[in-house]
């Protein structure tokens, strides 16, 4: 059983990834082998080179860190350095309890909780 990815010639564009005893041939459609099914969580199909490459990694942004540096929250910050060690430790883990999920955010998303 041979493993492809079936893509559109002119674009590149990933059409589908199968499995067969031959490649198919359509017209305006190549059909690149490759040696095992693809890993999706892993890979994606990259359309300029027609190859399957790594996945990037996912850039995610801590809460905490944009409260303390984003300029909305100068105010927070001005009452937060105001506390003693304890309840600053104190009011942290709270807000990282009240975050909960959604205390990290991907690095195109929004500083604001919607």
């Amino acid at each position: 059983m041979l493993w492809y990815a079936l893509y559109d010639t002119s674009s590149g564009k990933l059409e589908s990834i199968g499995s067969a005893e031959e490649l198919p041939q359509l017209l305006g459609k190549a059909a690149l082998l490759l040696p095992e099914q693809p890993d999706l969580s892993a890979q994606m199909w990259d359309e300029t080179s027609r190859v399957f490459v790594a996945r990037p990694a996912k850039v995610l942004i801590d809460r905490l860190d944009d409260i303390q540096t984003n300029p909305n929250f100068a105010d927070f910050m001005t009452a937060y350095n105001s506390l003693n060690a304890a309840n600053k430790t104190r009011l942290r883990n709270m807000i990282i309890r009240l975050l909960g999920k959604r205390r990290f955010r991907a690095s195109q998303e929004t500083v604001e909780i919607e």
